[in-house]
């Protein structure tokens, strides 16, 4: 049975992900405010959560058909980056005519790439090269494509690829090991040999869970989550945020455990673990409420996470730029903010409605528009058509 806390929990982190990217009040509205996590650890987990729903059976019974379908999934991711990072450049380009400022190449990260086009797409193609807010989908890619070709060891080894998972975060975030995401050599700013940590165990508990394994349910256990979110609480200070007590602050910054979000530091993963811990214990995955009201809403992005993920990802870069060139009032930049979101319900919504006219015209047999293949969503449920899954 299709578990609705993924696809509910995914959209939500779309739409954060989308409030974090414009700098307005709004970021206020997301979890990132109140504590070392944001949407991105989420986002990530659930990617590897999902991914071993939908293929690890596949990998222990037929291994080199599942790897395909992986390959096939990066393969798309792929050809989505290429796309938004083409998007973003247009953003730029037509910013820079209108407003004869050309910082917005500079803020954007894309002034090699308008400078020295050839060698620019060549390196964004290689993926050494990626703009801002053009860093996230090139994870996903390295991640499902790795999966393809280590995917049947992970299934049959689970704690062995967990420990070695846990060894390369060790080692890089240490020694600083990154590839390189800039023509300069400046590094990726989402280390995939540091993030790669929570996609392994969102992949590991999937699989899990995917034998019918029970989370650990224990009051200690949710003491502790809830300690370490309190904890993470108090450390930020957000009451500072809201022009609280500006001098306030319970823990000294120089003595919080390390939390930093480019190496996934430790602080970081173990407040998203206790979040993750709170949430999967206190709602079950069958939970009513997740299908009604606004949550249907989350539950709809969600199950069309990559489509709203591109749209986010350019809209809030267009939304960046109309903020910093209007004159306005943080009351008005948050609800400028906030109209974004409708335009992410819409996406899915269209995508929505495509794949149920597509799976009509497939149960409709011969004579009628033909089907696309048949691909796993997120959630392991079969789906005929192009369903996005991040």
């Amino acid at each position: 049975m299709r578990d609705l806390r993924i696809d509910f929990f995914r959209g939500l982190a779309l739409c954060a992900i989308f409030l974090n990217h414009v700098p307005t009040p709004a970021t206020l509205l997301t979890w990132r405010a109140y504590g070392f996590s944001d949407a991105a650890d989420l986002f990530v987990f659930l990617a590897g959560f999902s991914a071993a729903l939908a293929w690890s059976q596949g990998f222990l019974k037929d291994g080199l058909s599942a790897s395909l379908k992986a390959a096939r999934r990066a393969f798309v991711l792929y050809k989505a980056h290429l796309c938004i990072v083409a998007a973003l450049l247009a953003v730029a380009l037509l910013t820079v005519r209108l407003t004869g400022d050309a910082a917005v190449l500079d803020w954007m990260a894309l002034e090699h790439l308008a400078r020295d086009p050839v060698d620019g797409w060549l390196r964004v193609a290689t993926l050494s090269y990626l703009p801002t807010y053009g860093d996230i989908l090139p994870m996903y890619v390295v991640f499902i494509g790795g999966l393809a070709l280590l995917g049947p060891l992970i299934v049959r080894q689970p704690a062995a690829a967990l420990l070695l998972s846990v060894l390369l975060w060790l080692v890089a975030g240490r020694y600083g090991l990154a590839p390189a995401g800039r023509p300069d050599g400046e590094a990726w700013f989402f280390n995939p040999f540091c993030w790669q940590l929570l996609f392994v165990l969102g992949f590991v508990l999937g699989q899990r869970a995917r034998r019918g394994v029970a989370l650990p349910r224990h009051p200690l256990l949710a003491a502790a989550a809830a300690a370490v979110v309190l904890y993470a609480f108090l450390a930020v200070s957000p009451w500072q945020r809201f022009g609280y007590a500006p001098g306030f602050v319970l823990f000294d910054p120089d003595l919080l455990p390390p939390h930093g979000k480019s190496m996934l530091e430790i602080g970081r993963l173990l407040h998203f673990l206790a979040l993750a811990y709170l949430c999967a214990w206190a709602i079950p995955p069958q939970a009513r409420w997740l299908s009604r009201g606004p949550a249907a809403l989350f539950l709809l992005m969600g199950r069309h996470s990559l489509p709203v993920f591109s749209v986010g990802i350019v809209l809030s870069t267009v939304w960046t730029v109309l903020v910093v060139a209007t004159p306005t009032t943080p009351g008005l930049e948050v609800v400028f903010a906030l109209s974004g979101l409708p335009i992410l319900v819409a996406v899915a919504l269209m995508r929505e409605l495509d794949a149920r006219q597509e799976a009509g015209a497939a149960e409709a047999g011969p004579g009628t528009a033909a089907p696309g293949p048949a691909i796993p969503t997120p959630a392991g449920q079969r789906m005929t058509g192009r369903a996005a899954v991040a």
